[in-house]
């Protein structure tokens, strides 16, 4: 997940039900502002008719760092829509063989806000979501 707010706090809490490992890119020095834990308070209705409340924590796993090896297969880039050119940026060099899910609203030609990132790696999504405590 590339970011720590609501949208990564509740998609990575769901990726992680799934059985996938999840970690938080955040810029460095502030995994620690974080904590060790994603306290969560939603209401989730993915698995049946009806409406499922979900409330309590999960552990987080952040990194300060991407280097350009990595073996992430997926990167879920939820950064608010002016901060998606710069983020692009930095993630372009980074790559490796990994897919970008861009989730959120976006207020520029996609083409031109997605910089250098490859066309055919980037999917596009809209993300619903509740909200994430800290």
């Amino acid at each position: 997940m590339f970011g720590r707010g609501v949208i990564a706090g509740i998609y990575g809490w769901a990726l992680r039900q799934a059985e996938h490992d999840v970690e938080f890119y955040v810029r460095p020095g502030r995994a620690a502002t974080y904590g060790e834990t994603v306290d969560l308070d939603l209401t989730d209705t993915r698995r049946r008719v009806g409406r499922w409340r979900v409330a309590g924590t999960y552990p987080a796993r952040y990194r300060e760092t991407l280097p350009e090896d990595h073996d992430f297969e997926l990167i879920v880039l939820s950064v608010p829509h002016h901060r998606l050119p710069e983020a692009a940026a930095f993630l372009a060099p980074r790559l490796g063989e990994a897919t970008v899910l861009v989730f959120g609203n976006l207020w520029a030609e996609p083409l031109a806000a997605m910089g250098d990132l490859p066309p055919a790696r980037v999917a596009w999504g809209f993300p619903q979501a509740g909200r994430v405590r800290r």
